[in-house]
């Protein structure tokens, strides 16, 4: 079978996501530690030392300095990912490995290590620069041999992917690392999330399995960043994914969502409201005149307030998402302004934090109750 999704692969330059990548590009910037030879480390040491490289005393030497990422290549212990971040996703991961460098810094090892494999799935994202969910993912490569899950974090998990396809080529300098086209990455990281081969913490959503839930996150990011529009992901994910998976994926994601909570806090309100004829809308602009704008508007009116994460208009209902960065005490302090400029409005703003996010069956009340109240009293000054 042959691969499907190559032309819409090369829309992306012309599709209204915020990633730009294309076939024979530079391997996208970002801060990320290049992994070492062993065999170099140990020369380089030695010659430091002034001792043989097969002395006993460099192995101490490079542990000291040096951490392991894959069976020939180390990292520097100041270019590790955080060690608590690490831990946090050994605790999801369904074999509990821990992996403590990122999934960009691994996929370079291991296709130095084999250059004629292809790297895919969680490993080819990460090098596209789609990096979401992928730092605490197994090593993922196409290769000739036969198909094999890693038992641990040095070692590459191995598929075969049973069609004929191009593989993308992006430069690393003088090097060429070999990746999966981005729709057929997609696809190798939905089959991971629903074959249960990588998992993340998510929230109950109602009468949604939590595979589903990652997966919808996962697409996602991938609508956002590449900018892939429902019937691009049909046609490209086509016999690659159940039909009917596919399309029941496809109808609940959206290209709108900037955070993978964001995604989560649109499903939940999703099931919460699901019967009850409300239906809130996407990143929905307010100006600071009150006036509320369609998707995209953000200019030739009065200054923009705020813009929603979810909104609904006809009750003035705002719900918003507030990641880690609202902590800072500059941001707190526009966030308080923008509520307060919302209530004079009428709207009603719930702000949702992660640890909310966490509890979806209390979150899913909120909701109910914060609509039903809304729906009793009126919207005031609607």
């Amino acid at each position: 079978m042959s691969y499907r999704g190559a032309p819409d692969d090369r829309s992306i330059l012309h599709l209204p996501g915020t990633l730009r990548v294309w076939d024979g590009m530079p391997l996208p910037p970002a801060g990320f530690g290049l992994p070492l030879s062993i065999a170099e480390v140990r020369t380089r040491a030695a010659r430091h030392h002034r001792l043989a490289p097969s002395n006993p005393r460099l192995n101490r030497e490079i542990e000291r300095w040096f951490y392991r990422i894959s069976p020939a290549h180390v990292l520097e212990h100041d270019r590790l990912r955080s060690s608590g971040l690490a831990d946090f996703d050994a605790l999801s991961h369904p074999r509990g490995i821990r992996y403590a460098a990122d999934a960009r810094t691994r996929a370079v090892a291991h296709l130095r290590e084999h250059p004629k494999w292809t790297a895919s799935a969680w490993s080819a994202a990460a090098l596209l620069g789609i990096t979401e969910f992928s730092d605490g993912a197994d090593a993922c490569f196409s290769c000739p041999s036969d198909r094999r899950l890693t038992p641990d974090a040095l070692h590459a998990t191995r598929q075969r992917l049973g069609l004929e396809f191009k593989p993308w080529v992006l430069h690393l300098g003088s090097e060429q690392l070999a990746v999966t086209p981005p729709l057929l990455t997609l696809a190798g990281c939905l089959r991971s999330v629903l074959a249960g081969q990588h998992a993340w913490e998510v929230p109950k959503v109602s009468q949604m399995p939590a595979r589903e839930v990652r997966a919808v996150q996962v697409i996602d990011q991938f609508r956002r960043q590449c900018g892939f529009g429902s019937e691009h992901l049909i046609r490209g994910l086509q016999g690659l994914i159940h039909a009917r998976t596919v399309c029941r994926l496809v109808d609940w994601s959206s290209q709108h969502a900037d955070s993978p909570p964001e995604t989560t806090l649109r499903l939940l309100t999703q099931r919460a409201l699901a019967g009850r004829g409300v239906e809130f809308r996407e990143q929905v602009p307010v100006f600071e005149d009150g006036q509320v704008g369609a998707l995209g508007t953000r200019s030739g009116r009065p200054k923009l307030l705020t813009v929603l994460d979810l909104g609904e208009p006809g009750l003035k209902i705002a719900l918003m998402y507030d990641g880690g960065h609202h902590l800072q005490r500059g941001q707190r302090d526009r966030d308080a302004r923008i509520t307060a400029e919302l209530s004079m409005q009428g709207w009603w703003v719930l702000r949702v934090s992660a640890g909310m996010l966490r509890n979806g069956e209390d979150l899913t009340r909120k909701i109910r109750a914060l609509v039903a109240g809304r729906q009793t009293h009126g919207a005031a000054g609607g």
